[in-house]
């Protein structure tokens, strides 16, 4: 469908010019801190879909609200059947190095897969420090729970 200056759009040429199948969305106000330089897993921050097809496409579209320790950074990453699906190092995250320790920021990835298969797909939501200090998601490090988020997790399947 192509649309000219003055057209309106609505769902339902929206939805004509890009069918989208199924929305499965997952949202976490948790607040998890660590050290690690290794990937932690966001644990309730998950979403499984079926394709109905096998020429279907998957629009993953994440939201994280971060923070971290001054003189660090963090990273997130998207994993699908338990591969990352985004870059290594996937998303990264710094503010600066002083007084950060109650500042927070959103970080959002978007993500394209084929997985040219209708059996069941699941997405997680991994996280990790720089350096061996603390990052955080959903709260800024020095903060409290409930500070900032949630966090979302969406899967869209587009025919």
């Amino acid at each position: 469908m192509i649309f000219s200056s003055g057209d309106v759009l609505t769902a339902a040429n929206l939805n004509s010019a890009i069918p989208i199948v199924q929305v499965i969305q997952d949202q976490t106000e948790t607040a998890y801190t660590t050290t690690s330089t290794t990937y932690v897993q966001i644990s309730d921050l998950t979403v499984d879909i079926t394709p109905q097809s096998t020429a279907s496409t998957l629009l993953v579209i994440a939201t994280f609200q971060v923070g971290h320790n001054p003189n660090t950074g963090g990273f997130v990453q998207i994993q699908r059947e338990g591969s990352p699906i985004t870059l290594d190092p996937a998303g990264w995250f710094y503010n600066g190095n002083e007084n950060t320790e109650y500042s927070g920021q959103t970080l959002s990835l978007v993500c394209k897969e084929s997985p040219s298969s209708t059996a069941e797909q699941n997405f997680t939501c991994w996280y990790k420090g720089e350096n061996g200090n603390g990052v955080a998601i959903n709260r800024s490090w020095a903060g409290s729970t409930g500070q900032v988020g949630p966090s979302t997790l969406t899967v869209m399947e587009l025919a």
